[in-house]
């Protein structure tokens, strides 16, 4: 591993040999700083195929160095020097992130990404703006004809939504740059009960579970809760991505979920959807031990849950049920849908 001038690179960096899917091929090594020599270990299979690809990154370089991949035939055993061009060196990116009315949207994370010169892929670090919006950080140069893409994050609890921007960054930084955010998409649906009729009072949960294209994923955990009115209408305000929509009524029917794709938008209509009939499910909890031969005994006040597993996205995925806690003498009682 050489630089342009076909010496070692005088930085800290790690290699793995991955597929054409980008799977791990082997474990992630350390390149000898003095001498840019590299061991990779790879399964047979994956040695006597065609090639395979070398990804390059440096763990220490501040998000500076740009990640790179090669594509190497492994069967000789001895790849040629990989070389790693010249990205440029780091300038300054300043500006200011302000919402629709021309307002400071303080603790935003920004971060710029894309392709630089040598064709790494880069990602800046994270930067959170200041009480005015403001924001500095720092970045590689841009591609003449490429420009980075800027990203900026509003809190969870902002009505400003993630917004990106296209970004030429010239050798010499770029100051005073004005992000516009977008308000939140305002996700509007309704709910039925089994029976028909609009569904009030009922608490709905967005929990963002993936990303979009084009788009950054919504940070995890930053769930957005809203209830039904008395015609069973609910308003959510999202940013753009995959989320799992939690309904659960009060009553004795049971929690059910759905998946939803919120896109950019001003606003997004979801189809109504009826709610499931509810069977009760009752049980005891008890603790037994029968290699040391103990006789049962009642588990109290233990927390049960039931789950669904489904496919999303090609993957398993449990999906909440019902959740309940037992009583004193561990006795349980949970609502599951009968469908």
């Amino acid at each position: 591993m050489v630089g342009e001038d076909n010496q070692p690179v005088n930085e800290v960096l790690e290699i793995q040999a991955l597929d054409d899917a980008l799977k791990p091929l082997s474990q992630r090594v350390s390149v000898t700083r003095e001498t840019g020599e590299f061991l990779l270990s790879l399964p047979p299979a994956a040695a006597r195929l065609d090639h395979v690809l070398i990804q390059v990154t440096a763990p220490r370089a501040g998000g500076l160095f740009p990640q790179r991949e090669f594509s190497v035939d492994p069967r000789p055993g001895v790849t040629a020097p990989l070389v790693l061009e010249n990205a440029g060196a780091a300038v300054v990116v300043s500006g200011r992130v302000v919402d629709r009315a021309g307002q400071p949207v303080a603790d935003a994370g920004v971060y710029l990404q894309g392709k630089v010169r040598g064709g790494g892929q880069f990602h800046s670090l994270t930067v959170r703006t200041r009480a005015d919006g403001r924001f500095e950080l720092q970045s590689l140069p841009s591609l003449p004809d490429t420009p980075l893409t800027l990203y900026a994050i509003p809190p969870s609890g902002a009505v400003s939504g993630i917004t990106r921007q296209a970004t030429l960054v010239p050798p010499g930084g770029l100051s005073s740059q004005e992000v516009v955010c977008p308000n939140k998409v305002i996700v509007q649906g309704a709910l039925l009960r089994p029976e028909g009729g609009p569904a009030a009072g009922v608490k709905v949960v967005a929990d963002p579970v993936g990303a979009v294209p084009g788009w950054p994923r919504p940070a995890q955990g930053a769930e957005v809760s809203s209830a039904t009115d008395e015609d069973g209408v609910y308003s959510l305000r999202l940013d753009p991505g995959e989320y799992r929509f939690d309904f659960m009524p009060g009553e004795n029917l049971p929690r059910v979920s759905r998946f939803v794709p919120v896109l950019a938008a001003e606003t997004m209509q979801v189809e109504p959807f009826t709610l499931s009939k509810g069977r009760r499910v009752t049980g005891r909890v008890t603790l037994s031990d029968p290699q040391r031969q103990i006789p049962s005994r009642v588990a109290p006040y233990a927390d049960i849950q039931f789950f669904r597993v489904v496919n999303v996205a090609g993957k398993p995925t449990a999906i909440r049920l019902a959740q309940t806690v037992a009583d004193s003498a561990g006795d349980y009682t949970a609502t599951l849908p009968t469908r």
